[in-house]
């Protein structure tokens, strides 16, 4: 019998004997994969549990291995350090599990022998023993004293061994339903932490560098900084509806605080509320919007709306946002000319394939609201764009309105004449809600227009229609917004050529 002495210098004294079967159980697989040979296999029998491959077999090469080349170089694979193998057996030696490893080029057994050279010093060692059987197909690990619970243990780290049905396959690795409460991430297959608040699990397939950063020796507790990219990339790349509607549905529950992680990422979030857009009659608000426009909000359900709460940093990232990147496919245009998917994908265009009721829902939804994402400003800019207004002529103000309505040419005179751009003053019974207050607006100056129109309330306080008639005025001359320096000074000119009229005359006098 031949020995070999293991050098394992470092000891992984916080394992346990299921992170060690996680181990042989991970070669095994990775050995299929390998050799596109037949499912591994785990069973008991007589007291002792078998872990087999079916392929090539290991030989002592493969402890001599501070690394495997061929895993290291190989897409997909589990395992891609060979130093694993040494780890499991001297977790196996120090939890008094018997090893026993069968394979056509030998049997090898684990145990404690003199280090050579150092008569004095006690290593683990492989023992080798010529094959019992040339013909053996793979390897075959018997492990005796060892409890059924570390077999299971072991097997809940493997996603070939769990019962989440993966949704859908990107390129970044694979969505799944989660089983239970809490979600699970896997990298290749091996599960590396899990999450209480995640919306799926994930098996990452592509590994960027954080990822292969943190995989330390042991690939237990891997942080959720090293895989957030990827599981944000895995989401922004699938193209199913299932996954899509289950991110809208849950962004929905931002009111209620009740959303899942994923929805905290900006980007996952503006990529949900652009396939909302297209999908339904939606206009996204902020609990501000709502609290400051109750009656306007009313308005948009009245007419078919469907209100979507959204976080205000959310509304700021989406605001104008055009929605032409991403393409809705029917689930029959795929049946009837399955390469629009390649061509699609061959252009670099984004898709989701949804069900034929909701593309013929998004064309309606497109035709009534443009390819915008529509937030609560861009729905009140498009109300104002929609807007009639109802003029009523001089003729039909009352006594009071229209000697107020008269003060106008008045007005004009004190200061200074009617301003170039100003060729009529209107009065209508509605008016345009404010872009700033979205309360209806008093007065407002149509530069285009060249016209001032006057909300007909106005006109019953002689106070209160000079104060909104001067403001138009302001707009007018400085041709400035709302809220700037310029109208400001304007304003404030024209304020004070009132004040001097009024303190020279009396306010009563100026209108005489």
């Amino acid at each position: 019998m031949k020995k070999f002495d293991l050098n394992i210098e470092t000891i992984l004294e916080n394992w346990d004997t299921h992170h060690a079967i996680r181990e042989i159980i991970a070669n095994a697989l990775d050995e299929q994969m390998i050799s596109n040979s037949q499912e591994i296999k785990i069973l008991k029998e007589n007291n002792a549990w078998h872990i087999r491959d079916y392929g090539r077999g290991i030989t002592y090469e493969h402890f001599t291995q501070n690394e495997n080349k061929e895993k290291l170089n190989r897409e997909g694979v589990i395992g891609k350090f060979g130093i694993g193998l040494k780890d499991a057996l001297a977790t196996f030696d120090r939890k008094d599990v018997g090893v026993k490893i069968i394979s056509k080029h030998g049997e090898f057994t684990t145990g404690k022998s003199t280090k050579e050279g150092f008569d004095e010093i006690t290593t683990l060692h492989i023992f080798i023993s010529p094959p019992q059987n040339t013909a053996f197909v793979g390897t075959e690990f018997v492990l005796s004293n060892i409890n059924d619970s570390d077999i299971d243990k072991a097997k809940e780290m493997f996603l070939v061994f769990s019962h989440e049905r993966e949704i859908e396959k990107t390129q970044y690795g694979t969505v799944l339903q989660k089983d239970s409460n809490r979600a699970n991430i896997y990298i290749n297959g091996v599960k590396v932490s899990t999450e209480d608040n995640f919306l799926f699990s994930y098996n990452i397939t592509s590994l960027n560098s954080s990822i292969k950063k943190a995989l330390n020796r042991e690939r237990t507790n891997v942080g959720r900084s090293a895989y957030t990219e990827r599981v944000k990339s895995i989401l922004l790349s699938c193209n199913s509806w299932e996954v899509a509607n289950a991110l809208i549905t849950d962004l929905g529950n931002f009111a209620t605080g009740n959303k899942h992680d994923e929805l905290n990422w900006i980007d996952v979030q503006e990529h949900t509320t652009k396939v909302y857009s297209k999908i339904e009659k939606v206009v996204f608000v902020t609990s501000s919007d709502i609290a400051k426009s109750a009656d306007i909000i009313e308005e948009a359900k009245e007419t078919g709306h469907t209100l979507f709460v959204i976080p205000e940093n959310l509304k700021e990232k989406v605001h104008g946002t055009v929605t032409d990147d991403t393409t809705l496919i029917s689930e029959a245009e795929v049946e009837n000319n399955p390469e629009i998917l390649s061509d699609l994908k061959d252009a670099g265009q984004y898709f989701i394939i949804v069900p034929d009721e909701i593309k013929e829902k998004a064309e309606e939804i497109k035709v009534e609201t443009g390819n915008t994402v529509r937030d609560f400003d861009h729905y009140i800019e498009q109300r104002s764009q929609n807007f009639e207004f109802n003029f009523i002529t001089p003729s039909q103000l009352s006594f009071s309105e229209l000697n107020n309505y008269q003060l106008i040419e008045k007005i004009y005179s004190i200061i200074g004449g009617k301003p170039k751009n100003v060729n009529q003053v209107l009065i209508s019974e509605t008016m345009q809600r404010d872009a700033y207050s979205f309360s209806p607006a008093a007065g407002l100056f149509q530069g285009l227009e060249k016209r001032i129109i006057i909300k007909r309330s106005v006109l019953s306080n002689r106070q209160r229609f000079i104060a909104v008639f001067l403001h138009e005025i302001a707009h007018a001359i400085s041709g400035a917004t709302d809220s700037s320096r310029t109208f400001e000074d304007e304003l404030t000119r024209l304020l004070g050529i009132f004040g001097e009229k009024s303190l020279s005359k009396g306010i009563l006098d100026i209108f005489k």
